[in-house]
């Protein structure tokens, strides 16, 4: 795998990983961080149950299973091209409205706007990233 040095890189890119299967690539490049995290998907599920019909319930925990495995592969993607890692911002952003509709809540969005924190300040240079930070901690 070749790493692009004409991109910034990720400032949670670890180059020793580079050949590591993905797994260990993720443990490398802060799963251990993101991994506790995960416990915060479970409270949505708790609040909106029996207060939205079946399938927006199903769509939620789809969403929110979704959302944690974004959130963990971000460590994962650390060693893609700069594009790349800000699609990977934008599907997180994504899965963040359709929790907000999936959810029938506002708020959920504005809930989780920290995983999109982490993920700008795990994949971009810190100069976009305090852009992306403060954008979505003001909007969201």
């Amino acid at each position: 795998m070749t790493i692009s040095t004409r991109e910034p890189p990720a400032p949670a890119f670890e180059a020793g990983a580079v050949g590591l299967p993905w797994y260990r690539r993720a443990w490398h490049q802060g799963a251990g961080y993101l991994l506790p995290n995960l416990i915060f998907l479970a409270l949505p599920a708790t609040f909106v149950h029996g207060e939205v019909s079946t399938a927006r319930y199903v769509g939620l925990l789809a969403v929110l299973a979704l959302l944690g495995g974004l959130l963990v592969g971000t460590s994962v993607v650390a060693h893609w091209g700069e594009r790349g890692r800000w699609v990977w911002i934008g599907l997180i952003m994504g899965s963040l409205g359709l929790l907000a509709y999936f959810g029938d809540n506002l708020s959920l969005m504005a809930y989780f706007t920290p995983y999109v924190t982490v993920a700008a300040a795990m994949l971009i240079p810190w100069r976009a990233a305090r852009t992306v930070m403060l954008g979505v901690s003001t909007i969201g």
